[in-house]
């Protein structure tokens, strides 16, 4: 079974591990650190407070399963991660993608690999513009960029 230590801690999985205050590590293998932290994937790893962890399915490697998340919420109705982890190796960054520390499963959001790849058609531009790169949107100050720049 698991290993439980600090106050109103829950390691329910096969070597699993809850540590602090109100963590709970629910399948086999994870691991719930700092406050309220939840992991309830198989090899989970959940730190931070109030975290979110996503569930989509019991099988291992998808990208609506949480790995590994940094919570930064407030309350229980108020969970949100900083970063989160997918199964699959899709990364959130809270801000990047449309991403807002709830929704790694929502097709409002990309990962981080999806907004480093898109591709914008650079051409002269000058001044403050607000740019939109595969729906991700960013205000940006172009003091002189043109295509040759980078030729």
């Amino acid at each position: 079974m698991g290993h439980a230590e600090g106050d109103s801690t829950y390691a329910i999985g096969y070597a699993s591990h809850a540590e602090n205050g109100q963590t709970s590590a629910l399948n086999n293998y994870t691991h719930a650190e700092g406050g309220s932290t939840l992991a309830q994937n198989i090899y989970e790893h959940a730190q931070g407070t109030y975290n979110v962890s996503n569930r989509g399915s019991s099988d291992f490697g998808l990208s609506s399963n949480t790995i590994d998340s940094v919570g930064i919420g407030s309350y229980y109705t108020g969970r949100k991660n900083a970063t989160e982890v997918m199964q699959n190796g899709d990364a959130y960054f809270l801000g990047i993608g449309g991403y807002d520390g709830t929704n790694a499963v929502s097709a409002n959001s990309k990962p981080l690999a999806a907004v480093l790849s898109a591709k914008a058609d650079i051409s002269d531009v000058s001044g403050f513009s607000s740019v939109s790169v595969d729906n991700v949107k960013a205000d940006v100050n172009i003091q002189h960029i043109s295509q040759e720049d980078y030729n």
